[in-house]
């Protein structure tokens, strides 16, 4: 584990690390060490540990720093979900050192949204998981594993080979579409030339329509234009992060963050992971108070111009 500390150059810091539970229970201790800020203003400092056989448990990591001689100490606590090398958090088969070596998202089992999963991708494919179309073709690799004739998504040709059989098929139908439609309007012209004969004896009545339901229209209905706008347009679907500024903006910008676990239903880390990289943009800022992260809205215009961006 790393951590980046900044201070002032050249002073010297006593920096320790310890992780704990949800409750505060430590843990784990990883130790304290001695380390001096460089000339930029800013020391990697790395601990070590042996961590437990289990996958997917999430800890909160505290890194303290103190300065020698002023008595100033700084202190950051962060949600951290812990991985076993060999185990596999998303349950698509690659193991999580896999992923991470191959640069793929650990916890979604399919990286590239492309209906194929990482380990499909790499194992029995050989296609690109961080790529939707690996060939450049046009047709994503999800949509060519399922052609019939065993295609292989690394080739680029498939899409021409398809293309080409497509506009055959339309000319054949096209062909032969004419001549059915010739025989159509014949058996029309002849249908019709006799239904007029047929009716040429037949009295008109000048008599207005009975007032009431007609047959084709039962006492009581609605007419069929009155349906018309019920089924309203109602959007797109909100992305996650949408969602999150969502419930912030409806809690006047300022939420817990067990309470968007609770209001979500989604799992801690996926929260946590979520409103990492909303602050990474700017959306939001997260302040600790006690063992509980309070999560604020930085500029509510900025949270929509933030939706915005994503439904476009």
């Amino acid at each position: 584990m790393q951590t980046v500390l900044e201070g002032e150059p050249n002073a010297e810091y006593v920096v320790c690390a310890s992780a704990t539970d949800e409750d505060g229970a430590e843990l784990r201790d990883f130790g304290c060490q001695t380390t001096t800020i460089g000339a930029g203003g800013e020391r990697t400092v790395s601990f070590t540990a042996d961590w437990p056989e289990e996958d997917g448990e999430e800890v909160w990591i505290t890194v303290e720093a103190e300065r020698r001689g002023t008595g100033e100490r700084y202190y950051e606590t962060t949600p951290v979900v812990l991985l076993h090398p060999e185990g596999d958090y998303d349950g698509e088969g690659l193991t999580n050192a896999r992923e991470v070596e191959l640069g793929t998202d650990f916890t979604a089992p399919d990286t590239s949204d492309n209906g194929l999963t990482d380990w499909e991708e790499v194992e029995v494919y050989g296609t690109d998981p961080l790529k939707t179309d690996t060939s450049g073709d046009g047709v994503s690799d999800g949509t060519i594993v399922r052609f019939p004739g065993n295609l292989d998504p690394t080739q680029p040709y498939v899409l021409h080979v398809y293309v080409g059989a497509v506009l055959v098929a339309l000319g054949l139908l096209i062909v032969g579409g004419g001549a059915l439609g010739w025989k159509l309007m014949q058996r029309y012209t002849e249908s019709n030339g006799r239904t007029s004969n047929d009716g040429a004896d037949r009295s008109v009545s000048n008599d207005p329509p009975a007032s009431g339901p007609t047959e084709t229209e039962p006492a009581g209905s609605t007419p069929a234009t009155a349906a018309v706008g019920t089924n309203a347009d109602e959007g797109p679907p909100l992305t996650k992060e949408e969602e999150i500024c969502r419930l912030l903006r409806e809690h006047a910008g300022r939420m817990k963050q067990s309470q968007l676990v609770e209001k979500t239903d989604w799992s801690q880390a996926t929260v946590s992971r979520l409103l990492t990289r909303l602050e990474q943009e700017g959306t939001i800022t997260k302040l600790r108070a006690g063992r509980e992260n309070i999560v604020e809205l930085r500029d509510p215009d900025a949270a929509e111009r933030h939706g915005t961006a994503d439904a476009q």
